[in-house]
Formats: C-alpha cells, structure tokens, sequence
C-alpha cells in the first residue's frame, strides 16, 4: 500500500464492528395477527490505523484512532396467518443515530505547535431496515420461504469527526470517512423440512449487493457484494428449543483505481 501514502510504508488496520443485544416481546392479538417489539442495545466500536496526509498530500504521518459508543434502537414486526398454509410477515427495523467518543494520536505531525494526541468524536447514523415475508406450507413437513429487505444506506452519507483540541480542527476534515452509500433492495428465499416431530432441517439463499457504488470504493471501509447459502438444523422438545445455522458467503471481487491524490483514502 506504499503507493498510497507517497512511498513511504505504514501500518494499516481499520475496524467498525457493532454488538447488539435484542430482548423480544411477541403478543397474539387474535388466533390470525401477533406482533413483535424488540429493544436493540447496541455497543459500536471504530478503530483506525492508517497513514494521514497533510493538505496538499505532499507528506504523510501515521494516525491511529480509537472510539466507541452505545445506542438503543428498536424493531418491530407483524405476522398474519391466513390459514394454516400461508402466512405474511413485515419488519421495520429504526434508524439510530449514536455518538462514538475516544481518541486520536498521530505520531509525527507535532511540529508547528499540534499536539501528537487529541480526544475526539465521530456521529454515525445506522439504517432504517424494512422487510416482507411469505412463508408457504404446501405440506405438513415443507415449508417455503422469501422476503424481501430494503436497507436505507444513504443515511451513511460520511462518517464526520470532531477534535477537541483546537490544533487538531484542519485535521477533521482529512480524517472525515466519506462513503456516499446507497439504498440496497435484496432478496432471501429458505426452506424448512420436518425430519420428525423434534428435528427440522433448514436451508437458505440470498444475494447482497454492496451499498458502496464504485466510484465511492474506499480501502478504509471497503465492501463487496455476495452470494450466500445458509444451512440449520432445528431440535424443538415440549417448550424448549435449540437452532444452530451456518452460513457460507461468496463475495465477489472489486477493483477501484485511485485517479486524484487529494482524494486518496490514504
């Protein structure tokens, strides 16, 4: 990645990763309708290591940041049974937005008076996700599954960045994480076959298209499309119930050549 930062070689290893914890509440209205509600606890973590260029990109130094936040969201969902045959079901999964604290340093830019280490802040807004599915029991042991998942990535329009020492303010806006996403419909389709009364056999299919267009690829936070297959199995006893699911996923490759250095993602 050399090419990247001038020549000159620097470490590299960015991260966003999100934790959830989901309690669920469900209630039957009628023998037909029930309605779900979960509280979605979200811890988010991003870090940084990556080099930094200086505002002409005639030089680079490296930077590391680390950050992190909690946020609440919330899903909630219906189900209509038409009969024992069919049943329909729709998701709204909100849109949150959180604000992630920590902090920076950026060994080598301490010369005019910056200081090498600032707190900081980054905002991230996290997508609505809205989805409909059919289930389908064209037998007693078979059941046949689609949805449809809409996903509103064009809230993650960038990643801003606020530095609280005021040495640190012409460096937010080299450090801003521009994404520039864009909504993405997918389609998933699964089945379940019923071995016995206890045990159930699953499996699944569905496309993803990366929310990044191409001209918006960034190495900072790189994503690909795929394909996936998923694979369960399903233990059921009285009230109690044990599920285990494996997924195997194919993303495809994608190039982007950088063309202007002011717009390095280095």
């Amino acid at each position: 990645l050399a090419p990247l930062s001038g020549g000159e070689s620097f470490a590299w290893d960015v991260s966003l990763d999100r934790l959830t914890f989901s309690p669920v509440f469900s209630i039957r209205i009628s023998t037909r309708l029930s309605l779900g509600f979960s509280i979605n606890l979200n811890y988010l973590r991003m870090d940084r290591l990556h080099p930094l260029a200086d505002g002409d990109g005639s030089a680079h130094f490296q930077y590391f940041e680390n950050m992190s936040g909690l946020a609440i969201g919330g899903t909630m969902g219906a189900l209509y049974r038409f009969d024992d045959r069919l049943r329909l079901g729709v998701m709204v999964k909100l849109p949150f937005s959180t604000s992630l604290n920590g902090f920076a340093t950026a060994a080598g830019i301490g010369q005019a008076g910056e200081t090498v280490q600032s707190d900081g802040e980054r905002t991230i807004t996290w997508p609505m996700v809205a989805g409909i599915g059919i289930a389908v029991r064209p037998n007693d042991r078979l059941i046949v599954t689609a949805d449809l998942v809409y996903t509103g990535w064009h809230v993650l329009e960038h990643i801003p960045v606020t530095y609280r020492d005021p040495t640190w303010v012409p460096l937010a806006a080299l450090s801003e994480l521009p994404l520039k996403w864009e909504d993405r419909l997918d389609l998933k389709i699964g089945f379940e076959f019923r071995l016995s009364s206890v045990l159930s056999l699953r499996g699944g299919f569905y496309t993803e298209r990366s929310a990044a267009p191409e001209h918006q690829l960034n190495i900072l936070l790189p994503t690909v499309s795929c394909k996936a297959l998923t694979f369960g199995v399903g233990f059921e006893q009285g009230d109690l119930g044990i599920d285990f699911a494996v997924e195997i996923i194919d993303g495809n490759k994608r190039q982007h050549g950088v063309t202007d250095k002011r717009h390095s993602p280095a």
